[in-house]
């Protein structure tokens, strides 16, 4: 069954905005955010198709890999067609990938040995201004995403992401320029993945502690639902519950039960 697209209360931007709060006590939260574009939205099965450039195949393989990859609750969220299937797709997603390579001398401050003794060791050093290498790797392009049953471009992202290293030394070297073209690529392809497709993330959020304005009695049962959250959470919420279905009106009292709700919510699933 397809998978609907999901979007995070409001309630729940709000706790997370609020988990910088200096409180000790957590509880844990499980959430479903959006996708960044709903352009998108209801698209089952994607091809990707080959991709322009020197770094275009590259690009098209991450790319593919990471759409596969793509989960919401253990369930795939797209069905990844290959290119040129007998099946029309829902959409389809292209473009362009490039490298650029570019090398320069630049100076550094590098500490150095000023200064040795008569066994050749080094008694005194010192930052100094070196002539270095200096080299760049570029990785730009764009994708572009077109549902099948408009025939128009839905979604475009233009990307480039960059590397940059400097030997000083005899005994330095430059890192691999394919790993280093292959680790952008692959980020690249992240990128896009949480732009296309919703995804699932475990947080925390501090619980406010502050008794200011209880009387004594509740001051005690709040007390011993905070030290409860570190060994059952969802008990600790009944007992503030309880607290407030007794009339309980505070402010902590109120933002830990908003805490819970969002503990407690069924998100939907198919």
């Amino acid at each position: 069954m397809r998978l609907q697209k999901y979007i995070i209360g409001a309630a729940g931007l709000c706790l997370m905005a609020s988990s910088t709060i200096a409180h000790a006590e957590m509880l844990k939260i499980s959430g479903l955010f959006p996708a960044e574009d709903y352009a998108i939205n209801e698209v089952d099965s994607i091809a990707v198709e080959p991709f322009e450039g020197e770094e275009g195949l590259r690009m098209q393989i991450a790319l593919e890999k990471r759409l596969e990859r793509a989960e919401v609750y253990d369930e795939s969220y797209f069905t990844i067609q290959p290119y040129r299937s007998e099946l029309t797709p829902d959409a389809t997603v292209t473009g362009a990938a490039y490298s650029q390579i570019d090398r320069y001398n630049v100076q550094e401050s590098r500490e150095r040995c000023v200064e040795r003794d008569a066994d050749n060791d080094c008694v005194s050093r010192k930052k100094v201004t070196v002539e270095c290498l200096k080299r760049t790797i570029r990785f730009t392009g764009n994708a572009i995403i077109a549902r099948a049953e408009a025939d128009r471009e839905a979604f475009r992202k233009q990307f480039s992401r960059s590397r940059d290293e400097v030997v000083c030394d005899s005994d330095e070297e430059f890192g691999s320029v394919e790993s280093a073209l292959q680790s952008m690529a692959n980020k690249v392809a992240s990128d896009i993945r949480f732009a296309l497709a919703p995804y699932h993330r475990d947080y925390d959020v501090r619980i406010l502690e502050s008794r200011k304005g209880m009387e004594k009695a509740d001051k005690k049962i709040f007390k011993a639902a905070v030290k409860l959250t570190k060994k059952d959470e969802l008990a600790a919420c009944d007992m503030w519950q309880q607290q407030a279905d007794n009339g309980l009106q505070q402010i902590s009292l109120q933002f830990n039960l908003g805490v819970c709700a969002e503990k407690r919510v069924n998100w939907q699933r198919p």
